[in-house]
């Protein structure tokens, strides 16, 4: 090497250390904003599966007391007529008492409605309804889609509307609809006592 030659001095890089003071505020802030979506997807999940369930029990006892609704003159004086048939049929576990539909669907409904106003709270009425069953139907949110009995089987498809716990109106995410079918079928006569 030269000795005219002057080795090549390189700068020194500066590095600028900053402060970190405010750096996890963006990692709070986020981890924040993933909470608050748990907790909104979480609680409106557990509402709504509530509300389904509740709506599942008042339709089924509405529907076990609809079913108890006696069809006196099928009982009384449908088929079999004679007390051979009628043994077999007891016997063999084929005959059912009649359930008596229009009488049923009208217990039904009563039931079902007088259930919804102790769970439903108090809302105010509004004017200009034509039934008492678009009244109830606006207060509460409940309605009967469709009934269906053949005699020996019932069944109903019930909805209600559920307002949401936390709701966000922004997007229309106020309330949900729950939509359930649910039966029962009229007892079956016997003689004996059933075995496990």
């Amino acid at each position: 090497m030269r000795e005219d030659s002057k080795p090549r001095v390189i700068p020194k890089a500066r590095i600028i250390v900053s402060d970190e003071i405010g750096s996890i505020s963006p990692l709070i802030i986020f981890y924040f904003s993933i909470i608050v979506l748990l907790i909104f997807l979480v609680s409106n999940v557990a509402s709504a599966y509530i509300a389904r369930r509740d709506l599942i029990s008042r339709t089924e006892s509405a529907l076990s007391v609809a079913a108890q609704e006696l069809d006196e003159f099928s009982y009384y004086y449908g088929s079999p007529l004679t007390d051979f048939l009628a043994e077999d049929a007891i016997a063999s576990r084929t005959l059912r008492v009649p359930i008596d539909c229009a009488d049923a669907a009208q217990k039904f409904t009563e039931v079902l409605y007088s259930s919804s106003k102790l769970s439903g709270g108090t809302r105010e009425t509004k004017e200009g309804y034509e039934s008492a069953q678009e009244q109830f139907d606006s207060r509460y949110g409940i309605n009967v889609d469709s009934m269906r009995c053949d005699g020996y089987d019932i069944s109903a498809k019930v909805s209600e509307l559920h307002e949401l716990p936390f709701q966000l109106r922004i997007f229309g995410i106020t309330s949900f609809l729950n939509r359930i079918e649910a039966g029962t079928a009229s007892f079956i006569l016997s003689n004996e006592p059933e075995t496990p």
